[in-house]
């Protein structure tokens, strides 16, 4: 299916919600793939280290009508580099991964459903991240790609409310992270008075989805298992988290797992990385079920925001 006809379900007037799944490898890209995963966000970041896989990424969703996002990834590449802060509060400093995020995204835009702006605005502050959208990204959604503006806490907006609203006033798809996640009725009202598109990173909190769901959410918590002894679990109905202390569980659903190739000896004796991810992403798709579900029957009925 061409990426025109596959975005072109959401359009304007579209209902459809989309809940994507990140990685921060290509070997979790990969698993998601050989899942039948096919809504895919993976940072920049992470993409630079591998960019000709990630080029035959693209044009597999491309072919099969997948979705692919992407962020900047800048806190990653914080993390990763060791410079000093006080270079990085410095905008010269970001000016050469800023151009080359920009340039990646410009030459692979047809394939390309959503990327985050370059949202650093606690580290070099708002007006040069406003002038970065302004410079940068504003131009990009001109050429028909869709941009997600970050909305960021600061010492005048501890909750990220007023930069949130902002950027509603100005622009069509905006985020908002899950660190903020207990003033979730003030951003559903603001995306609803202002008619935008939502979307929450790592915001996959089933029981706020339910009142307040976004047009999109992302989560890598379905690597829970292999960080945390964590177990993503589905009954048909409910989904629920269950602790390293009650792996027994996984036990009363082996049949489940016996269908999606995995044992009980690679996720109960010595854990392997790919059953314990195989066996949390079979929960994971539940909880996609949930939540597209209702964010589809809540846009449907226009109880939350007619997406722009």
């Amino acid at each position: 299916m061409p990426i025109s006809k596959r975005l072109s379900d959401y359009s304007a007037e579209s209902n459809k919600a989309v809940l994507f799944f990140s990685a921060s490898s290509t070997g979790d890209t990969e698993q998601l793939l050989d899942f039948g995963i096919r809504e895919i966000l993976v940072s920049y970041y992470y993409m630079r280290k591998s960019l000709p896989y990630y080029e035959k990424v693209l044009d597999e969703l491309q072919k099969c009508g997948g979705l692919f996002m992407t962020d900047s990834g800048a806190f990653s590449f914080m993390g990763g580099v060791g410079a000093d802060i006080s270079e990085m509060t410095s905008e010269k400093y970001w000016i050469p991964y800023l151009t080359e995020y920009v340039d990646w995204l410009r030459a692979h835009k047809d394939k390309i459903f959503c990327a985050a702006n370059l949202d650093l605005d606690k580290l070099v502050g708002r007006d040069v991240v406003r002038r970065w959208n302004e410079e940068y990204f504003e131009p990009l959604e001109k050429e028909g790609l869709q941009i997600v503006y970050v909305a960021h806490e600061d010492e005048g907006d501890p909750h990220a409310i007023k930069h949130f609203r902002e950027y509603c006033k100005r622009y069509r798809y905006v985020g908002v992270n899950q660190t903020h996640k207990d003033y979730a009725v003030k951003f559903y009202q603001a995306a609803k008075e202002h008619n935008v598109r939502v979307h929450g990173f790592a915001w996959t909190e089933l029981n706020i989805l339910k009142h307040y769901p976004f047009f999109s959410s992302d989560s890598t918590t379905w690597l829970g298992g292999v960080r945390y002894g964590t177990t993503y679990d589905y009954d048909g109905k409910n989904f629920r988290t269950i602790d390293y202390k009650h792996k027994h569980i996984r036990k009363l659903r082996a049949l489940k797992y016996k269908k999606i190739g995995v044992s009980l000896d690679d996720v109960l004796g010595e854990e392997k990385r790919k059953p314990i991810n195989r066996m949390n992403l079979l929960g994971w798709m539940g909880f996609r079920r949930e939540f597209l579900k209702m964010a589809n029957l809540k846009l449907h009925n226009r109880t939350v925001a007619h997406y722009k």
